[in-house]
């Protein structure tokens, strides 16, 4: 009995620890721990930095859904986002998201500005309710 008890204790251990890596998210290559978003607008009131599993894996989410936008961009900030990953680095982020629920959101990675992203409205709007809440 003590030997079963035993095993189920060690195997009960071997199982909550191993899905702790199910929780990580992951982009790039790499696990995100946090997501800063600063509104750089003339307002510059909002500021937030997310670290919980449901949030990061909202804006993850939505920039993989996102498509690429033809042409040359003519637009304007919201939002610098920061995804911050567990190895220290980061990859910054132009957000556009407006307040609008039918407009669609704007991607631009920083590291190349000429190219952006339209985030479907659907995220879209889940990004404004956990922004905007």
């Amino acid at each position: 009995m003590r030997k079963y008890l035993l095993f189920s204790a060690i195997l009960f251990l071997l199982i909550g620890c191993s899905d702790q890596g199910d929780n990580s998210i992951q982009f790039n290559d790499q696990n995100v721990v946090s997501i800063k978003l600063t509104d750089v607008t003339e307002e510059g009131m909002y500021s937030n930095t997310f670290t919980d599993y449901k949030s990061l894996k909202m804006f993850i989410e939505a920039i993989e859904n996102a498509e690429e936008m033809p042409g040359i961009l003519n637009y304007g900030t919201e939002f610098t986002m920061n995804i911050n990953f567990e190895d220290g680095s980061f990859t910054r982020y132009s957000l556009t998201l407006g307040k609008d629920i039918d407009d669609e959101g704007l991607l631009v990675d920083f590291s190349n500005t000429h190219k952006g992203f339209s985030i479907q409205q659907e995220d879209s709007n889940k990004l404004r309710k956990l922004i905007y809440k």
